[in-house]
């Protein structure tokens, strides 16, 4: 039977672990956004969990040192030495989420936007934007408070640009 699970890699290998498990015939989920570069000057596909990726498939079928002893993999995630199966549902709510942050979240500012701030605490003030925080869900912004600038850090969508 077809299950996700979710593989830990190495630092900076999820694409060649993505792509070793394609080729073996595994589906593979590994969740990206966009994010600029500054050092290269352009934007990049980014994992959004870093050095985390989804798998499905028949752990009866594919057998597990198929998946084990992928170069660039560290572990199957689980407890107890049994390996963790994620809900179909959770994958999918990853997928949604991550399309949403690909299509409103970060990709709508840029650093140096004036936005102002719709929920919590902090809720009808002006900020800049200075800079997203993709693995959290959160932006970090600069608020004006007694005359200079104070870094602070908010969800996505608490947000929105003037």
């Amino acid at each position: 039977m077809l299950h996700w699970y979710t593989l830990y890699t190495k630092p900076f290998k999820e694409f060649q672990v993505a792509d070793i498990l394609r080729s073996r015939g595994i589906e593979v989920y590994l969740p990206t956004i966009r994010v600029w570069r500054t050092r290269r000057r352009r934007e990049e596909e980014e994992p959004f969990f870093p050095c985390y990726l989804f798998a499905r498939f028949d752990l009866e079928v594919v057998g597990p040192s198929a998946v084990k002893w992928t170069p660039g993999l560290r572990r199957v995630v689980g407890f107890d030495g049994e390996w963790t199966v994620v809900p179909d549902e959770v994958i999918e709510y990853i997928r949604e989420q991550v399309e949403e942050i690909r299509k409103y979240g970060y990709g709508r500012l840029r650093k140096g936007d004036r936005v102002r701030i719709t929920q919590g605490p902090l809720k009808g003030l002006e900020a800049v934007f200075e800079a997203p925080m993709p693995a959290s869900h959160r932006v970090r912004i600069l608020i004006e408070f007694l005359g200079s600038l104070r870094r602070c850090e908010v969800p996505v969508d608490w947000v929105e640009k003037i």
